[in-house]
């Protein structure tokens, strides 16, 4: 839901984000990525690529992610900006549906192209 306003969410109550960033197309780049979110607490909630139509074998990767300690997720930014060839925060957002109990598995469905 979009807000007509601008409207402030105090850093304290973030605990969701949306970024987009691009990796070099060398083996293992997405995977360290990766690792950085895990190691930092951060869980994905999406990932979406898609192709740059002007660079081959180049892709943009859309995920949204959601943490419990928004200097987890500050750390995760520095590190995803040295790591990434782009990197931009498209959103950070106070998440309002309820996370799932911890240590309780969440079915989830994968689709393989």
């Amino acid at each position: 839901i979009l807000n007509k306003e601008n409207s402030f969410v105090p850093k304290q109550e973030i605990n969701k984000a949306s970024l987009k960033f691009e990796l070099d197309h060398k083996r293992g780049s997405l995977a360290a990525v990766l690792n950085v979110m895990s190691d930092c607490k951060l869980s994905l909630t999406k990932i979406q690529s898609l192709p740059k139509i002007e660079t081959p074998w180049k892709y943009s990767f859309f995920v949204d992610l959601t943490f419990d300690d928004y200097d987890d997720y500050s750390k995760a930014k520095s590190l995803l900006e040295i790591m990434a060839e782009y990197f931009k925060v498209l959103g950070e957002y106070k998440n309002t549906k309820p996370s799932p109990p911890k240590g309780e598995l969440v079915e989830q469905q994968i689709v393989i192209f």
